[in-house]
């Protein structure tokens, strides 16, 4: 990507975050209101009508024809992204859950993807920053976690006695 491109980029990626925060905060009161797969349809075809709409005049209409390796990609790509934004959707909607907690959670998909792509891609390779950084974010996460079950725990504890 040359640098012309950059500032847009990470615009539109700020506003996502933003826009994916409020998102789950309403998806997390209208719990009631509307099942989560509704949820995730709406939101995957209005993201994907928005990306289109920004990436066609960067990187033009595509013409066929597409070898079936494109096919069987867009296909998968499309089932992981509905079924876990659906599984997210689904998480925000049980009772008891805070959005916030669960946010944390997204810190772990860069690790995942990286983790990921080590396996799968044949010139990925893990580096020692990239480690290091990982062995952060899920000690972050874990000392999170027991911060929030022992915080529970206590207030449990509190208001039995």
């Amino acid at each position: 990507m040359d640098g012309s491109l950059l500032g847009i980029g990470i615009a539109i990626l700020i506003l996502n975050n933003g826009l994916a925060g409020i998102g789950n905060v309403v998806v997390s009161k209208t719990a009631a209101e509307l099942p989560p797969l509704v949820l995730s349809s709406f939101s995957m075809i209005v993201g994907g009508a928005i990306l289109y709409l920004f990436a066609l005049p960067i990187e033009g209409f595509a013409h066929g024809p597409f070898p079936l390796e494109y096919f069987g990609a867009l296909a998968w790509l499309s089932f992981l992204s509905a079924a876990a934004i659906t599984i997210w959707y689904t998480l925000l909607n049980r009772p008891g859950v805070k959005v916030s907690d669960l946010n944390m959670w997204k810190f772990i998909i860069p690790v995942v993807g990286a983790i990921l792509s080590w396996a799968i891609l044949p010139n990925e390779h893990a580096d020692a920053l990239s480690i290091v950084g990982m062995v952060i974010i899920a000690s972050s996460l874990l000392v999170l976690n027991l911060k929030v079950k022992f915080t529970k725990k206590l207030m449990s504890h509190r208001t039995n006695h």
